[in-house]
């Protein structure tokens, strides 16, 4: 899976947890409360964090993203901006 799809897909979780209210296990904050394990948590701030990361590394790399077969537009990257900037 793309970086770009990963970001996506772990914004999209972590957005459907906030919208149905669907607390953590307590296993998840378990694993939240480690600074290192967090990431781990499928829809959880610290693993859309990581992706952003990834995704940006890439970006700096010189990666090519491909969304659906067409390069990485614009539009898609400003959607990524205001996914990220919602308040957590």
């Amino acid at each position: 899976m793309s970086n770009a799809k990963s970001y996506m897909v772990t914004a999209k979780q972590l957005m459907r947890r906030i919208r149905d209210k669907v607390p953590y296990s307590s296993g998840d904050k378990m694993m939240l409360s480690n600074a290192g394990s967090g990431w781990m948590v499928e829809g959880s701030p610290p693993r859309l964090l990581r992706y952003y990361n990834q995704l940006v590394e890439s970006y700096n790399r010189g990666a090519k993203y491909l969304a659906r077969g067409k390069r990485f537009s614009a539009l898609a990257a400003s959607r990524l901006r205001s996914i990220h900037s919602l308040p957590i």
